[in-house]
């Protein structure tokens, strides 16, 4: 949760609003919401948690140097089975290879980084995830991540889908 009136991405617009953002990974459904503090708890209140229309990617924004961190990937409307791929760069110029995949960082391949794994997605939640082992050396900088999508059971899985952009800054 972020502080009420906060100017952050996402953030609440109002002193009386406040934005809640689950744990990444749930199965869809609906779950019951309360918020606490050492004085006392708010009335349950009904959430339900569904599927992105669109394939996302979710990753902290700040991460202390040194320390690994998890990113999330949701396959959107894409079928079970889909595979997951992702990409991690210094440079958020785009990479394009037409017909093939779009990406909107990278340099035009020349500071891309594809991980070794192609990550199947979860049959109940949709999503998948990736440990980003430590980088103590990154303290200051930024990385973007972006994740690609291919249907194996497609007769024509190219161009591959691709996530928004993360952005993750090393304190």
């Amino acid at each position: 949760m972020t502080e009420a009136g906060a100017d952050t991405q996402g953030g609440p617009t109002g002193d009386g609003e406040i934005r809640v953002h689950p744990p990444q990974g749930l199965q869809p459904g609906n779950y019951t919401l309360t918020a606490q503090n050492r004085a006392c708890s708010s009335n349950a209140l009904g959430v339900t948690l569904t599927i992105p229309a669109t394939p996302r990617l979710a990753a902290p924004s700040v991460v202390s140097a040194g320390s690994s961190f998890r990113v999330f990937v949701s396959r959107g409307a894409m079928p079970a089975g889909t595979q997951v791929g992702l990409a991690v760069s210094p440079s958020n110029a785009p990479s394009l290879a037409p017909g093939v995949v779009s990406f909107g960082l990278g340099a035009q391949f020349q500071a891309l980084l594809l991980f070794p794994d192609l990550h199947q997605t979860d049959a109940a939640t949709g999503a998948t995830d990736w440990v980003v082992p430590s980088v103590p050396s990154m303290s200051g900088g930024t990385v973007y991540l972006q994740s690609f999508l291919i249907d194996p059971s497609s007769a024509h899985p190219l161009p591959a889908a691709t996530t928004n952009v993360g952005a993750v800054t090393f304190s």
